[in-house]
């Protein structure tokens, strides 16, 4: 009797350790923006600037899908997208026929709405601000959209390295008239601070406080060096994007 007590409290234990590691391994599946179907509609993108086709792609997704992208300028100009996207195919599927033909690019989701597009190498290369390493950070009340098109207005650190060593290039202002938000980071770098500010964003969009934005850095490689910021990709609940 005491042997079956014993085995049905052993069972019971088993049962219950492994339903704690499937709801463990559930709550740690996240949504991958990269998963995301496109609408069933096909399109075509011709001739394309890099930046445009990424909103394009966000346009058509069936969800919120928003880019962080550093986009390399020569001579001012953006790269161009010519490709034809199928329908119904997924955001990963989509940015694969894009970068075949403009190779040197990688992506990656790193939050349920965002998705970072870098050139290959970004990492190892000094003179990308991306990597400009930040002790703290702290923007109150601020429109996401200004703080993106505007980064060295709000953090000190990437404003004194702008004006010491690289010329600023002219940036696309976004109206200021928008709900703000608030970030605080500590220990990290322009590329986090800029993520983060496009989730906060896109978390503030979701309860009806303004758009959800994403970002594009230009960084001038050719010419003059010279870097430029836009916030990209509004996005509103229960709006469609127009592209």
């Amino acid at each position: 009797m005491n042997v079956n007590r014993s085995q049905t409290v052993l069972r019971r234990v088993l049962i219950a350790a492994v339903a704690a590691v499937s709801v463990c391994s559930a709550q740690q599946v996240r949504p991958d923006p990269l998963e995301t179907k496109l609408i069933d509609v096909p399109d075509d993108l011709n001739q394309w600037p890099l930046a445009s086709a990424l909103g394009k792609i966000g346009a058509l997704a069936q969800g919120l899908v928003l880019f962080g992208a550093e986009i390399p300028l020569d001579h001012g100009n953006q790269p161009l997208v010519s490709a034809h996207i199928p329908a119904a195919v997924t955001v990963r599927e989509a940015l694969k026929i894009i970068f075949e033909k403009l190779p040197g690019y990688t992506f990656s989701s790193v939050s349920p709405h965002l998705i970072t597009i870098l050139p290959e190498g970004y990492a190892a290369d000094p003179g990308d601000m991306l990597n400009l390493p930040l002790q703290s950070v702290e923007i109150v009340n601020i429109s996401p959209a200004t703080i993106l098109s505007d980064p060295e207005r709000f953090i000190p650190a990437l404003h004194a390295a702008l004006f010491k060593d690289q010329n600023c290039g002219m940036r696309i202002s976004v109206s200021a008239n928008a709900p703000g938000i608030t970030v605080t980071a500590h220990g990290t770098t322009l590329l986090g601070v800029l993520n983060l500010v496009s989730m906060e964003s896109a978390a503030a969009a979701r309860e009806h406080r303004g758009s959800a934005w994403g970002w594009v850095y230009l960084r001038e490689r050719v010419s003059t060096p010279s870097h430029e910021w836009r916030a990209n990709g509004g996005w509103v609940p229960g709006k469609r994007r127009s592209w």
